[in-house]
């Protein structure tokens, strides 16, 4: 008898946590709660999220009309699972150049800013769905069409710097980069065409190093001034390498606690750690 009530726990068991399973890949709005819904020709998108657990969830579906006229193909044609939640940054906007419409979606992680957050492209192409990309790096990425070509690029901050030297957060450099999609490379690369500005002009680095030379170098504990670190990076990502170096040896501080060199050396080591570096340093070298 012990036997028998036992088999029958264990097969209850089971059955429930087949049905849990089943509930979970056909209706996860048992598991999680209906946090978005966008709709946008012939999809939409609906994101889901967990409160207790911390997972996430989104899916993408055929419209009621694409369905009717698609009735062998299941309604749900993507779904992906996290953690903490997903919010769709771009639906039905060209980010490839390919003609489809495509689908960006950012999986935050919880932090109280956009750092440390991923990006992942789909292609809407009919029932079919396409992973294109997952980008990471970037801090408030957006889908601009920069050079009015239909093609929108995505446009963020290089989050490499967050907290590095000792500045905090707000005072860090995030540097605005540009990505493309390649399609000979079948992947989003650095544009640094559209990333590229012109030099500053004497005037105006004369007035920068001016400035930078008259602020209060001890108010984050001796260190140079952040406008300093966030215009030298900018100029780097913009093309301008050479200027901005030429900028830190206008105002450095005489007496400074930091050495010039080092300080100089430390930033240059910075650099080496965003994933984009290597572009970065190229079109540098080329423009030099």
């Amino acid at each position: 008898m012990n036997k028998k009530l036992a088999l029958s726990v264990a097969l209850n068991v089971l059955l429930g946590g087949a049905l849990s399973v089943l509930l979970y890949l056909v209706y996860p709005q048992f598991t999680y709660q209906l946090d978005s819904v966008e709709y946008r020709g012939r999809y939409n998108v609906r994101t889901y999220r967990n409160y207790g657990t911390g997972a996430a969830y989104f899916e993408v579906l055929l419209g009621p009309e694409e369905w009717d006229r698609q009735p062998q193909v299941p309604r749900r044609i993507y779904s992906r699972s996290g953690t903490q939640a997903f919010f769709i940054t771009a639906f039905g906007a060209d980010v490839t150049g390919n003609g489809v419409p495509d689908l960006v979606v950012q999986q935050w992680n919880g932090s109280a800013s956009e750092f440390g957050s991923r990006y992942l492209v789909l292609e809407l192409d009919g029932s079919a769905v396409k992973e294109v990309a997952m980008i990471e790096g970037l801090a408030a990425v957006k889908c601009e069409d920069l050079n009015e070509d239909g093609i929108r690029e995505i446009t963020g901050g290089d989050e490499a710097y967050c907290f590095w030297g000792g500045y905090s957060r707000a005072s860090s450099p995030c540097p605005a980069v540009v990505l493309s999609f390649d399609k000979t490379q079948a992947r989003f690369v650095l544009d640094r065409k559209l990333m590229a500005k012109p030099p500053l002009s004497q005037e105006q680095l004369g007035r920068l190093s001016l400035e930078y030379k008259n602020e209060c170098w001890g108010a984050e504990g001796d260190l140079p001034p952040a406008r300093l670190f966030n215009t030298m990076f900018d100029l780097i990502y913009s093309g301008n390498e050479r200027q901005a170096w030429e900028l830190c040896d206008a105002c450095w501080l005489q007496g400074s606690p930091f050495s010039e060199e080092k300080w100089k050396e430390e930033v240059r080591d910075a650099l080496r750690h965003s994933p984009f570096n290597p572009a970065i340093a190229h079109g540098n070298k080329e423009g030099s």
